[in-house]
């Protein structure tokens, strides 16, 4: 029996983490035995007069990237902290998770949309990208407020100068406004800093964060959140870090996994438009579309005409009634091959697609790629 492999985990360990290296254990049948180790000068004393056979790390500093690189053993990153990685890198696609969060405002009706970043973490500016890219195809503009302070555990603690920029930056933003904040620790701040501002939430400002930190179901109101897949985060960077370990070079440096979805709580669940009449529609639109829903179901459960419904669709949201329906049913499938193991045949139906034929026709077209391919990792 081959000797267990020493695999050092440097970072900090979610569930959905530890899932995602036990399912590539189960499926690969290799012997490695897990230690987690935080960041610090100590630890990479340590690991340099004992080195392991191979390091999953979050590299978030210049620094520890630097020092790992020059390393004899194998190593993966699956931190998107800074621009480029000196190791073969694992992480989420930060630029689709900017878009994932615009489009989901989007969808509830905003027409006015902000940001609020850290200034130093190279995933919080491509965050903003995302924004910035989703909003501009439909003539929208973005508003955004950076803070610098260390992004740390402790970050989640109060720093009373960018609580006063953000409070600033809350009580400028046109109502109703969905704001995209680059984490949930950060999103828990912005819940509170609202309540200061005077402005309600989701009614004035709707508040959307990212990472789906368990916290964020505890807040009032609850976070809305960006879901990362750290489930498949985990299992790819394992199984890049075993190619490693094989003495194979890596096919890709960097490998993008799309975020799973957006989980809807109270801080983001509120259409933003004023008219009444479209605000039924795309609420019951909300809860049937994964059903046969047409334009004239979604026209009286408005209480008017089609004709009627489409120009106020144009008019608020800049597009139709059936691009819409379209839009979230194409959504909804995004969601299930990230985060399902069902066939095209059951994601069709469970979106509202009549057959996979006319599914996969539309995918394509909406996306630019086939829904099999929308599965695999993203390399860059």
């Amino acid at each position: 029996m081959n000797p267990s492999k020493r695999i050092v985990l440097m970072t900090w360990p979610t569930l959905e983490m530890i899932q995602g290296w036990r399912s590539f254990v189960e499926a690969s049948g290799v012997r490695w035995q897990f230690e987690f180790q935080r960041p610090h000068d100590k630890m990479l004393h340590q690991l340099e007069q004992n080195p392991p056979d191979g390091v999953i790390a979050y590299l978030g500093t210049e620094f520890y990237a630097d020092w790992i690189s020059q390393q004899p053993f194998p190593a993966v990153n699956h931190s998107s902290a800074l621009p480029t990685s000196p190791i073969p890198r694992v992480c989420v696609d930060d630029l689709q998770a900017g878009i994932v969060a615009a489009e989901h405002f989007i969808g509830y009706g905003h027409r006015y949309l902000a940001y609020i970043g850290h200034e130093a973490p190279w995933f919080s500016h491509r965050r903003w990208q995302g924004v910035c890219t989703a909003a501009q195809q439909e003539g929208l503009e973005v508003e955004a407020c950076w803070i610098r302070e260390p992004l740390t555990p402790a970050s989640r603690q109060r720093n009373a100068r960018s609580d006063q920029k953000i409070l600033k930056f809350l009580r400028s933003l046109p109502e109703p406004c969905g704001v995209f904040v680059c984490n949930d620790p950060l999103g828990l701040r912005v819940l509170e800093l609202a309540q200061e501002a005077g402005r309600s939430v989701p009614d004035s400002i709707a508040v959307l964060g990212m990472d789906n930190d368990p916290l964020g179901q505890l807040a009032f109101p609850p976070l809305s959140s960006v879901v990362p897949p750290l489930e498949r985060i985990a299992y790819q960077s394992a199984h890049l870090l075993y190619t490693l370990m094989q003495g194979e070079p890596a096919l890709e440096h960097e490998h993008l996994l799309a975020p799973v979805r957006v989980d809807t709580r109270q801080s983001t669940d509120a259409v933003a438009v004023q008219d009444q009449a479209l605000a039924k529609a795309l609420k019951y639109l909300r809860a049937h579309f994964r059903e046969g829903v047409t334009v004239e179901d979604l026209a009286r459960a408005g209480g008017v005409n089609r004709r009627t419904l489409e120009h106020r669709f144009r008019t608020y949201l800049n597009r139709s009634p059936s691009r819409e329906i379209k839009r979230m049913r194409i959504e909804h499938a995004k969601m299930l091959l990230l985060q399902s193991d069902l066939n095209l045949e059951q994601i069709s139906l469970a979106s509202g697609f009549q057959d996979v034929p006319w599914f996969m026709t539309v995918f394509r077209k909406e996306t630019g790629m086939t829904p099999r391919t929308f599965r695999m990792p993203r390399n860059t």
